[in-house]
C-alpha cells in the first residue's frame, strides 16, 4: 500500500498479452509447445516490447540430456513449421525463447509468472 493509501497492482489482472494490436492467450502457447518433445515444461509471458507494446517471450524447460542451445535453435524451427501468421504479418510464435533449469514457484506451488517475467526481462537486457 502507498502513502496515499491505495493499492497498486504489480501483474497482470488476466493473463493475456497484448502484442502489435491483437490478444494472446499464453495457455494456447504453452499447451502448443508441449507437443515438442524436447520439451518438459513451458510458461509463455510478456515482455515490454517499443514498437509492439508487448511480445511473447516463451520459457521454455528442457528435457534431461537436451543441450539448451541446440533444444531453442530447434524449437524455433518447430514453431516456424508449426505456426502461421495473423492478418497484419505477424508470426503467431514467440519473439524469444529462453531456457531455464526450472521455474520459481510462490508459496503454494503454481508457477510464479511475475518472477519468470522479471528473470526474461533481465536475461534479454531490456530496458523497462
Amino acid at each position: 500500500m502507498g502513502e496515499n493509501g491505495r493499492f497498486k497492482i504489480l501483474g497482470r489482472k488476466k493473463n493475456i498479452i497484448k502484442r502489435g494490436g491483437e490478444s494472446y492467450y499464453p495457455p494456447c502457447y504453452e499447451e502448443l509447445t508441449l507437443h515438442n518433445p524436447k520439451v518438459a515444461r513451458a510458461v509463455v509471458v510478456g515482455v515490454p516490447h517499443q514498437r509492439l507494446f508487448e511480445e511473447m517471450c516463451l520459457c521454455v524447460v528442457f528435457k534431461e540430456g537436451e543441450d539448451k542451445e541446440t533444444a531453442v535453435t530447434s524449437l524455433k524451427q518447430w514453431f516456424d513449421t508449426n505456426s502461421s501468421v495473423n492478418a497484419d504479418g505477424l508470426p503467431w510464435s514467440p519473439g524469444y525463447i529462453l531456457a531455464m533449469d526450472d521455474f520459481p514457484v510462490t508459496k503454494t506451488g503454481k508457477v510464479h509468472r511475475v518472477k519468470i517475467r522479471e528473470l526474461a526481462i533481465e536475461e534479454l537486457g531490456i530496458k523497462t
